[in-house]
């Protein structure tokens, strides 16, 4: 063994039985653990919130199919659903684009990836 692997050796020892060290080690590890536990649950809630997003979306892409099918334009739709025509506008387009018969969840994914 070369003199100075045979050092590195000895201070790693030295290291590995330094409780100040082991206890320096071991809040680190705690500390990373709690950052990845929080990292985690703010992944999670931010994929909840996107689905409650999508839910809301895909629901009114629903209605305003069902809208559309009655022969409604975008101003009647905007009045009977209680929002502006330009907040639905892209919705209505999209519905008229792709027509009543294509499923909502469709019809927003296609949306999306145009987005993208």
């Amino acid at each position: 063994m070369s003199e100075d692997l045979r050092k590195l050796h000895e201070m790693v020892e030295r290291v590995k039985h330094d409780e100040e060290v082991a206890i320096r080690y071991m809040r680190i590890w705690e500390e990373e653990e709690r950052i990845v536990a929080r990292a985690k649950e703010e992944g999670r809630e931010e994929g909840r919130e996107e689905g409650r997003e999508e839910g809301e979306t895909v629901r009114l892409l629903h209605m305003i199919q069902r809208k559309v099918s009655r022969g409604k334009d975008l101003t009647e739709i905007a009045e009977e659903l209680e929002d502006t025509e330009e907040s639905i506008r892209p919705l209505y387009e999209a519905v008229q684009k792709y027509g009543v018969d294509y499923a909502a969840e469709d019809i927003y994914k296609a949306m999306r990836e145009k987005a993208l």
